[in-house]
């Protein structure tokens, strides 16, 4: 069954309504509808450790080493419920200690609960959202310095849900501009120079894993002050047209680097573009190792998103990112090395600016 806790754990989460770093000072925000917990755990030594972490989460990391005491070795409590999944699931991010100091989780519910979220209805759930709390997870957002901020899409829908006509709250909401927009592949729900609201899926879902590396890119260049870039996003030519991608330099890409011999990072084996199709938004390129009679007669498919992305990517760090960091950006294992040495190619005529 799914309520709230009482007594003393209650109290001390009411006092502090969020985990990690204080919102006020976080750079990075990542939202949920509430912190879930095991049913007994007010009845267990390890209760101690959860009042540890919720004192200074930023300091439990780096005694630790891991973000959350779920996390932990002796973890007791089943690893299928009470939000382990979630904290589970954040580590894919590959985030360490250092980060510590920026990150913070905070939920549309000010109070700790137990028993599974997803099994009331969703008025139910709306109906126990306090007015207060929800202003003051406005104000994080909005009004307290430079944020970057995770927004699950089942947590903006409760957030309008609650709001109804009253668009003065979670004003960020309202953003609409010409085209949708996107960083690295994830919707852009609400950006300016400071603020920057991405939407994504809650970590305790499989969904999660295919975007992780990318939000991982947009935390690593948002951390280190860098500008995020965003795409307008637009429909491919799938035969369902429901595929989007990222409009951006392909075009101009393939014309400047078609023909010309590019390498691999250690320099032994050559790639070539031999071939684009611009409607379809694939190019082809040849790749020549240095023991081979020739160039393999096969062609190899780089897709417009991932190139675009990586333009991105290497623009803003002013630079010729690494092959590590094309991974982290989404990019296929296989491309990896034949698109850095295209882009090679690319920013060698062009430079990095805009």
């Amino acid at each position: 069954m799914y309520d709230e806790f009482e007594g003393e754990w209650r109290t001390i989460f009411e006092a502090k309504p969020y985990q990690g770093q204080d919102p006020e000072k976080a750079k990075v925000l990542f939202v949920g509808r509430d912190a879930n917990y095991p049913d007994d755990l007010c009845n267990h030594p390890f209760f101690e450790r959860v009042k540890e972490y919720h004192r200074d989460g930023v300091a439990f990391w780096g005694n630790y080493e891991v973000h959350h005491p779920f996390l932990c070795k002796d973890f007791p409590f089943p690893k299928n419920a009470g939000g382990y999944p979630y904290h589970k699931g954040f580590t894919r991010l590959g985030l360490k200690k250092k980060d510590a100091q920026y990150i913070s989780f905070v939920e549309l519910r000010e109070l700790p609960t137990r028993g599974v979220t997803g099994k009331i209805p969703k008025s139910v759930f709306i109906s126990k959202l306090e007015p207060t709390h929800m202003q003051r997870l406005d104000r994080w957002i909005m009004q307290s310095g430079r944020k970057l901020v995770f927004l699950p899409k089942t947590v903006r829908d409760d957030m309008l849900k609650f709001r109804k006509g009253d668009t003065n709250l979670f004003q960020f909401l309202n953003f609409n501009p010409p085209q949708p927009l996107n960083a690295f592949g994830l919707a852009v729900i609400y950006a300016d120079n400071d603020i920057v609201v991405l939407e994504t899926y809650s970590f305790a879902s499989t969904e999660i894993y295919g975007i992780t590396s990318k939000m991982k890119t947009v935390i690593d260049l948002f951390l280190q002050g860098h500008h995020i870039p965003l795409l307008t996003t637009g429909k491919s030519d799938t035969p369902k047209g429901e595929e989007k991608i990222a409009k951006g330099d392909f075009d101009i890409f393939c014309k400047r680097v078609k023909d010309i011999k590019g390498w691999f990072p250690r320099g032994q084996t050559s790639v070539m573009l031999r071939d684009y199709d611009l409607n379809a938004g694939v190019c082809k390129c040849q790749i020549k190792r240095p023991l081979d009679a020739g160039a393999d007669p096969r062609l190899f498919s780089l897709h417009r998103n991932e190139i675009n992305l990586s333009i991105c990517a290497c623009r803003a760090q002013g630079r010729l990112i690494n092959t590590g960091e094309l991974r982290r950006a989404g990019i296929r294992g296989w491309a990896v090395a034949p698109l850095y040495g295209l882009l090679k190619l690319y920013f060698d005529q062009l430079g990095f600016s805009k």
